[in-house]
């Protein structure tokens, strides 16, 4: 039900103050404007100031608006077939649904008698330094959106009035969020903008303007919405001087995407069940495996135990963990004991101890032997 009545009530806003439509155009192009009423009154070189009115056809003037150049309104190509479509180039225009004695106009202001407005930009990338640059932000209801604009003008154009515009874009209506206008060492903000008075609450702003260096514009908007998301566009609008055109650009584009405020917290529930799922089967696996391998360690060294108490070989000496390595053939060593052995002592003729000389033979091959086979 409120939903409804949300509805209804825009729907009442946009009948009683019309919508405004952004188009932004290359250089030659042309737009097809309709308006059912088909009364329009045209602002050509887009300075706020009417130039003229075009109903049925007929361009007329307001006697009150001296200001007005009718001439512009020459660039305004009338369809043959019906009055109600004009083609244009460049400008701000409004469908009326009745004549006014306003000679201002302000597309993102319009005046109860105007039925929609549109604002066609022609346009001007030479003015500023660097391409459009293009991103996305990400947010979850209830986050701040932040939306960054840094601009440098060149050429002759530093020095010249100048209007930063935010504009959301939508499919059916374009809504201004932010300006700051320049113009002769004065400045102010949100003068061509009728801004919403929640997003003025949760709107907040950087801006740092200057002439001789970067032109700063960032916005941040509070307690997101799904009413937040959308096509955010920095547009640049310079008075160029020359039969006092205006040049655009767009800075930057920035697509704003607000997710319900769970949505992370369902993304993130939904990546780990299957982890959580499967996280037992591979621990039992793990344990499995961590299982029968040492089951296996132990039959083999109880294996090889046994067959060593047994004095059985093992096949394979060089895996065997008794093996030791045989190098080339050395030679078998004689242990050989040497024992004091009792024999009965020998005399000379002349009385005294001599030995055997038979066993002085058998120590001296000994000996022998012993030397023979090393050390």
């Amino acid at each position: 039900m409120e939903a409804l009545c949300l509805i209804l009530l825009c729907c009442f806003l946009i009948q009683c103050y019309g919508s405004t439509h952004f188009h932004y155009l290359k250089k030659g192009e042309e737009v097809t404007l309709s308006c059912e009423t088909c009364q329009w009154e045209a602002d050509v070189n887009s300075d706020n100031i009417v130039d003229c009115g075009v109903i049925d056809s007929i361009y007329t003037t307001n006697s009150k608006c001296k200001a007005q150049r009718q001439d512009l309104c020459q660039e305004i190509k009338k369809n043959k077939s019906t009055s109600c479509e004009i083609c244009v180039m460049r400008g701000f225009f409004a469908c009326v649904n009745a004549e006014s004695d306003s000679c201002f106009m302000h597309p993102f202001k319009p005046s109860s008698h105007h039925v929609e407005s549109f604002i066609v930009a022609q346009a001007e990338p030479d003015i500023v330094s660097g391409p459009v640059m293009e991103n996305s932000v990400l947010v979850s209801g209830g986050e701040s959106i932040n939306l960054t604009c840094d601009l440098k003008t060149k050429g002759y154009y530093p020095n010249n009035p100048f209007v930063v515009y935010w504009i959301k874009t939508g499919a059916h209506s374009s809504t201004c969020v932010y300006s700051f206008d320049y113009a002769t060492d004065d400045f102010g903000f949100d003068a061509h903008c009728a801004i919403d008075k929640d997003l003025l609450l949760r709107r907040s702003h950087t801006s740092k303007p200057s002439l001789d260096d970067n032109n700063i514009h960032n916005l941040k908007i509070s307690k997101a919405t799904q009413s937040d998301r959308g096509q955010y566009l920095c547009v640049l609008q310079v008075n160029t001087y020359s039969y006092n055109q205006h040049a655009w650009a767009v800075i930057t584009n920035t697509t704003v995407i607000v997710g319900n405020p769970d949505s992370h917290l369902i993304y993130v529930i939904g990546a780990l069940v299957p982890v959580l799922l499967l996280l037992p089967v591979i621990i039992i696996i793990i344990i499995i495996l961590l299982k029968r391998k040492s089951a296996e360690t132990k039959v083999s060294q109880t294996t090889i135990t046994q067959r060593y108490q047994n004095g059985e070989g093992v096949d394979d000496d060089d895996c065997s963990p008794y093996a030791v390595s045989q190098g080339e053939q050395e030679p078998a060593y004689s242990f050989i004991q040497l024992t004091n052995q009792k024999t009965d002592p020998v005399f000379s003729g002349d009385g005294e101890l001599t030995s055997d000389p038979s066993a002085d033979e058998a120590i001296t091959r000994m000996n022998s032997i012993y030397e023979t086979s090393g050390p």
